[in-house]
């Protein structure tokens, strides 16, 4: 992955746009600023606080598809994904949340989405 150099276009802030095999992709990076320890101290606080987040994170990827638009017209490319890493170890079974802990990942999981991606276009 080539890291751009893009933070902000038209005033849209971007986290992390990298290019790699010719797609774009923009990496949204959240930093909830919880006590870990606290939110695990219960089982139903971390459902909840866990709960909460997956939303909140599945409305983020949904506002960053609405706007990659800003990214094609700027980088000449037309395809973009998304990705959003979360510093808090989030549950979900969504391929594009990932969690901080499991950075190293994340191409594995970029190999994976455009997988599915080329699956579901093929059918």
């Amino acid at each position: 992955m080539a890291v751009q150099n893009i933070t902000r276009i038209n005033r849209h802030e971007f986290d992390v746009v990298t290019l790699r095999d010719g797609i774009v992709w923009n990496v949204q990076c959240k930093n909830n600023m919880t006590d870990l320890a606290w939110v695990e101290a219960e089982p139903k606080r971390f459902a909840r606080y866990n709960r909460n987040l997956a939303v909140a994170y599945e409305r983020a990827l949904a506002k960053e598809r609405d706007r990659e638009g800003v990214l094609t017209a700027h980088i000449g490319n037309g395809a973009v994904e998304h990705i959003l890493v979360s510093r808090f170890p989030v549950v979900i079974d969504n391929a594009r949340i990932v969690a901080f802990s499991r950075i190293e990942g994340v191409a594995a999981r970029a190999d994976a989405i455009l997988g599915e991606r080329k699956q579901a276009s093929a059918d």
